[in-house]
């Protein structure tokens, strides 16, 4: 008799995944976004998001989630119930949040990606009033005034963090970092303000203040020799001697105990969407200068990778504190 319920539980079970697969979406579809609004993250999410309104027919409202390292939007989704009407948007912070504990491994292992779509170039940024104008200047400037250096980052120990830490071993100094949570937008104000002296932008918070004149570009955090999609002008650190790179791609999670027909499901609409020109052209546009797209296998590919490097970058920035 037990067997027997076993066999008819499971063949339950088996017969609505189809069905759930079928009725989804059933309703809105909330993507949480780690992020403050205006962030390069949040501009990328809303304008797939728009996208995705199209495929799937049905609203996909964002839920702005910032702090404790992309861990409170990670949690935010795990509360969620696992039907795909959830999901998020993350970069490699998360991985810098599971690595150093804000986020218990255990539970990001319960996340699982969907996608990566789209890759972001990021600036060391300083107000137009600062008396450095690029990285060698920076140098200089911050060995003849130790600790009047203020650098804002988005979280101890983010990815921020991690490559001014490194940036400023190589150059020999040490900056004083003054915490900003939120994202691009915050960061811009602190630096505006004169809270700060530096701080590391994506294209979309850094594009307007730089074509003003407010915030000038000391870098463009990139080891290669390519010069940036959106400011060519703004020299990479490679290109001034030094080697600090943050280069961000975004993944799309779900729960991992979704349906897999529904993981399918919003993963198809996912590819299509990048898949179209139009919203190709269109994130170039509103400042994700490579619209790159890969599937949910190469995507957990690059987070297993990646999770190497930042272990080792963690245990160094470690002795360096």
């Amino acid at each position: 008799m037990k067997a027997l319920l076993t066999a008819a539980v499971m063949a339950v079970a088996v017969a609505a995944a189809p069905v759930a697969a079928a009725d989804f979406p059933n309703g809105p579809v909330q993507v949480i976004v780690p992020s403050a609004p205006g962030s390069g993250m949040d501009v990328l999410a809303r304008t797939i998001a728009t996208h995705l309104e199209k495929e799937l027919g049905t609203p996909f409202p964002i839920l702005n989630t910032p702090g404790a390292g992309q861990a409170t939007a990670a949690r935010a989704l795990l509360d969620a119930p696992a039907n795909g009407q959830t999901i998020m948007i993350a970069h490699p912070q998360l991985l810098v949040s599971a690595e150093t504990g804000i986020l218990p491994r255990e539970l990001l292992d319960k996340l699982a990606p969907i996608a990566q779509t789209g890759s972001q170039e990021n600036f060391l940024a300083a107000p137009a009033s600062a008396p450095f104008s690029n990285l060698k200047e920076l140098a200089d400037y911050a060995k003849a005034h130790p600790g009047e250096v203020n650098a804002g980052i988005d979280g101890i120990v983010g990815l921020d963090h991690i490559v001014l830490l490194q940036l400023a071993d190589e150059m020999g100094v040490k900056f004083n970092y003054v915490n900003v949570p939120g994202g691009g937008p915050p960061k811009v104000q602190s630096l505006l303000g004169g809270f700060t002296q530096l701080g590391v932008l994506g294209p979309g918070p850094f594009s307007g203040v730089f074509k003003s004149g407010d915030i000038k570009g000391l870098a463009t955090l990139s080891n290669t020799d390519a010069k940036s999609v959106s400011f060519p002008e703004v020299p990479t650190t490679k290109a001034q001697g030094y080697s600090a790179e943050f280069v961000l791609g975004f993944w799309w999670f779900v729960r991992a105990d979704t349906p897999q027909p529904i993981v399918d499901k919003l993963a198809k609409a996912i590819a299509d969407v990048m898949a179209d020109p139009a919203a190709q052209k269109e994130i170039v546009t509103r400042g994700i200068p490579n619209p790159s797209y890969a599937d949910a296998a190469t995507a957990r590919q690059q987070i297993d990778a990646q999770m190497v490097g930042i272990h080792k970058v963690v245990e160094e920035v470690a002795k360096l504190q």
